[in-house]
């Protein structure tokens, strides 16, 4: 039977661990993102968000977002729709004045990947799901929301509950 030093071992630790360090990758947005919203009355596409995105391929139980939207940086194509969109009416901007999305867990799919957390919207939290691609240093995917679940009653013009959400979001390394 074979002796292991005690600092054979701490350096092994240790040379593994930075290993593991360096696995993960730290992004920073790019210039170009996107992140929009559809629905058949109405759409539009927030400006203004930061994020700190922590992911790598190889090390996903080790990756993370947290990505936080300014609600106020809403562009409806016309000013006046976007001040309804923003009014107490709607999204209330002035009580709520960011949606956040924090990851949980993310997981490797046949399609790509898949981002469970929680999305505050409206001042309410919800579990949801986020498929979304990797591709080119681009995060990329789309998912549904109900309005109503969210606190938000009325869309206004008769518009549907259910709002689509797009993501294109370019990153760079940190």
């Amino acid at each position: 039977m074979h002796k292991v030093s005690h600092p054979l071992v701490i350096f092994l630790t240790l040379l593994c661990s930075s290993f593991t360090y360096l696995i993960i990758q730290n992004w920073v947005l790019g210039e170009t993102y996107s992140v929009k919203f559809i629905n058949p009355e109405a759409s539009g596409t927030f400006t203004r968000m930061t994020a700190d995105i922590s992911f790598s391929e190889t090390d996903l139980p080790d990756s993370k977002f947290d990505v936080q939207i300014d609600v106020n940086s809403l562009d409806m194509g016309s000013p006046e729709m976007s001040k309804e969109a923003l009014s107490p009416d709607m999204l209330n901007a002035r009580r709520f004045s960011k949606i956040q999305f924090l990851s949980a867990n993310i997981s490797k799919t046949d399609r790509g990947f898949l981002a469970k957390g929680s999305l505050e919207l409206h001042g309410i939290k919800k579990d949801i799901e986020i498929p979304f691609t990797f591709l080119s240093k681009t995060f990329a995917g789309s998912f549904d929301i109900k309005a109503k679940d969210y606190g938000i009653n009325s869309l206004g013009n008769g518009a549907e509950d259910i709002l689509r959400i797009e993501l294109s979001v370019p990153v760079k390394e940190k």
